[in-house]
């Protein structure tokens, strides 16, 4: 059945009924971009022992009270210790002990003074012309995080920060929200692969390897991937073969509009429960959604800036919701920098370019904004939302943009 929606119910639709996905364990090695299922608690202090932050001297502060340019305080250096020591040293009355970054601070001292403001005299005493503060250069137990905090929550997208706290934790394995498994299927007869020559009439499938690269930015897991003929017993096969595979997630490309060539709904209507849709929007009006068997899916157009806009909309949201997320596609607010038309009554979807100035994000439009070039998408770091009804925002009015957050370039 065909239905006329808005972006806004399209989204409420297509993650209605979709639930988290299970738990399963990963090691941190594997764990980047990963959903963290639980909050990790530390079972230690961090750092677990008072260490020196510098190379110097390890000495006691009351010592030192007397040091001046005139009068130096000489202390008897009475240890070396080296990180990663077991060190048994006790600092007596005027002692040092000599310390490096991260060594363990010996019994009685209770500061350290860096090696560039002390002198070694001829018999290996140090001199001091200044007073060393109490505590001076010395990491005391937990003074990163304490025993019993909580230090990453539930809901966190694992980062290399993020793995790095892991494994000071001594983590050899994290609660993480399985990687949803997903299916894509492209169709056309006008699609070569990459690497082919061109026959008459063809062009490059651009949308499979693209999806499977943003589905696994979003974190998902590509199982299958098809590149198809219109043909529908082609789709009817290559559809039940994915049922067994056990996805989560048939993403496909191409073949939902009202061509007699789009195969696509035929074979959907065969297999499962399909609506096909259009979205007052633009680019990517036609779009299917429903379940082949019990698996979602999401149908997505084959013109390739429309199916990236579909992407970042749909499957993203959908994405999100199996990870345990808020499935709404992040947006912020900026500032335009030019003027930005609508050329349309839909909601418009167009590439733009974040910057940063005057404290404020500003926005401007990315290049070409034709359906057909496609290109200019390597040039953005957000798609820019016109709203329904809005023809024109002048320069300085806020709009609405989804950063698109995998940008290599960053956000500005």
């Amino acid at each position: 059945m065909l239905y006329v929606l808005s972006v806004d119910d399209a989204l409420k639709q297509v993650v209605a009924g979709v639930t988290t996905l299970p738990v399963e364990f990963a090691s941190p090695d594997d764990a980047d971009g990963r959903i963290l299922a639980s909050d990790i608690v530390s079972p230690l202090n961090l750092p677990p022992f008072a260490n020196s932050a510098m190379d110097g001297y390890a000495l006691r502060a009351a010592d030192t009270t007397q040091a001046s340019p005139d009068a130096p305080v000489r202390l008897l250096v009475s240890a070396t210790i080296a990180a990663g020591a077991r060190t048994t040293a006790t600092l007596r009355p005027c002692q040092a002990a000599k310390i490096m970054t991260g060594a363990p601070i010996p019994l009685g001292a209770d500061a350290v003074i860096k090696y560039e403001l002390v002198t070694v005299a001829a018999d290996g005493r140090i001199e001091l012309r200044e007073p060393c503060a109490l505590g001076n250069c010395v990491r005391q137990p937990g003074e990163d995080v304490q025993m019993g905090r909580t230090v990453l929550m539930a809901g966190t997208v694992l980062t290399p920060a993020g793995i790095g706290v892991l494994a000071s934790l001594g983590r050899t394995s994290v609660p993480c929200v399985r990687r949803p498994r997903v299916a894509l299927l492209g169709t056309g007869d006008e699609l070569a692969a990459p690497g082919q020559p061109l026959a008459p009439g063809q062009i490059y499938d651009t949308n499979t390897p693209m999806l499977a690269a943003y589905l696994r930015r979003l974190g998902a897991e590509v199982v299958a991937s098809y590149t198809l003929r219109d043909r529908l017993g082609a789709v009817r096969d290559a559809l039940q073969t994915i049922r067994l595979l056990g996805v989560d997630l048939i993403v496909s490309s191409g073949g939902i509009s009202t061509g007699d060539f789009d195969v696509v709904k035929d074979a959907l209507q065969a297999e499962g429960a399909i609506d096909f849709w259009q979205i007052r929007m633009r680019p990517g009006k036609p779009l299917a959604f429903g379940r082949c068997a019990d698996t979602p899916f999401i149908g997505l157009p084959g013109n390739p800036l429309a199916a990236f806009v579909g992407c970042t909309l749909y499957v993203q949201s959908v994405i999100r919701r199996m990870q345990g997320l808020d499935p709404t596609p992040p947006t912020i607010q900026a500032i335009c920098q030019e003027p930005i038309r609508n050329g349309s009554q839909k909601r418009h979807f167009l590439r733009g370019t974040l910057s940063w100035a005057a404290d404020q994000i500003g926005v401007r439009l990315a290049g070409g904004q034709l359906p057909t070039q496609f290109s200019t998408v390597t040039q953005s770091t957000c798609l820019i939302i016109a709203d329904e009804g809005r023809t024109l925002y002048e320069i300085g009015e806020c709009i609405s943009v989804i950063p698109l957050s995998y940008a290599p370039q960053g956000f500005w």
